[in-house]
């Protein structure tokens, strides 16, 4: 801290304000650079005789600073490039494995020809359903109109034949004596 001071001391007037800033960077090997230089700067020095001499060897320019801007940018490039080539390289690789057209033609097809034995097979489950929802109706039907109706209340026996004729009409249609209106 009293290096720091001092450096501060030599170019500005008054104490040094920025004790937190220097907390955060000190460990920076930019700062540490600037440090072990102490009183040596990168201007001109004087001679003792008054004439302005070479300009003293910056010691960050020796240690190992983080790349800049551009030379980053310039790396990501060149990775990218490397990366699209490699990836090439798998793309021809996995066409080569996938086959050739001919091989996923064959492929395609065979799909095809599987999911159409499918919807049949789906197609003829839903017309046996059908069917043997027509039987289970046809049984209820029968046993319907093999019912005794002469104990029933009036009431009942109504809606024991509308009932009768709602059945007979989803199993065979209608029919002439339904267009009649008689049952």
């Amino acid at each position: 801290m009293e290096k720091a001071e001092a450096i501060y001391e030599e170019y500005k007037d008054g104490p040094f304000t920025f004790k937190h800033c220097w907390k955060i960077l000190r460990d920076e090997p930019k700062w540490q650079v600037q440090l072990e230089e102490g009183a040596q700067s990168n201007k001109r020095n004087l001679d003792i005789e008054g004439s302005v001499g070479e300009l003293t060897p910056s010691l960050a320019q020796s240690e190992d600073r983080p790349i800049g801007n551009k030379k980053a940018k310039k790396e990501a490039k060149k990775e990218a490039k490397k990366c699209l080539s490699q990836m090439d390289d798998v793309l021809q690789q996995l066409t080569k494995l996938q086959g050739t057209n001919e091989s996923r033609e064959k492929m395609l097809e065979t799909q095809k020809h599987v999911s159409s034995e499918k919807l049949e097979s789906a197609r003829l489950n839903h017309l046996a359903a059908k069917e043997n929802a027509k039987s289970a109706m046809l049984e209820t039907y029968r046993a319907l109109s093999m019912k005794d109706t002469s104990a029933m209340a009036d009431d009942v026996r109504v809606e024991h034949l509308a009932f009768m004729r709602c059945v007979r009409e989803s199993i065979f249609g209608k029919t002439e004596l339904d267009a009649n209106g008689s049952s």
